[in-house]
């Protein structure tokens, strides 16, 4: 977190000393130069600068981190493309790696006949090659013999 911040805090510092230095060149043709001004408005900068990184860094555990769980379904198996039924409004991204399961027993409650757990078994991996708002290809990582129905889940860390 904290080299995120000081890269970020890092760009900001730079681009704002460019912007001065093309403001202190303007001002040098001119001949109104302001040396007192630059170097007040660079010391200004670098005090915001490392303020704002000193409170991000401080406030880091407020930070939210938002976990993106993908669950599809093979819709087609075209040589060695893999189509699913999810794509970017699913939060899929080219590279994302998926799980491949296949249900293989649906447990039943007694009483009602619904189905109250499905057992699978994990087939492959697959990964995102081509995304578009409601699909996704994907190629093979691992494993073989993917199916039409196929489920296709995040994988985890």
């Amino acid at each position: 977190m904290t080299a995120i911040v000081d890269i970020v805090a890092r760009e900001i510092l730079d681009s704002t000393l460019a912007e001065l230095a093309v403001y202190w060149m303007d001002q040098k043709a001119t001949r109104s130069i302001n040396p007192p001004v630059i170097a007040a408005s660079v010391e200004a900068v670098k005090a915001a600068v490392d303020q704002t990184s000193t409170q991000v860094i401080s406030d880091k555990d407020k930070l939210v981190t938002r976990t993106i769980v993908v669950e599809g379904l093979i819709a087609a198996v075209d040589g060695g493309q893999i189509i699913l039924n999810v794509g970017s409004k699913a939060g899929v991204k080219v590279g994302d790696q998926l799980n491949v399961e296949r249900v293989s027993r649906e447990i039943k409650d007694p009483s009602s006949g619904k189905v109250i757990r499905r057992i699978a078994t994990t087939v492959g991996v697959v990964k995102v090659t081509d995304v578009d708002d409601i699909s996704a290809v994907a190629t093979t990582v691992s494993g073989t013999g993917f199916k039409t129905g196929d489920a296709v889940k995040t994988v985890t860390q």
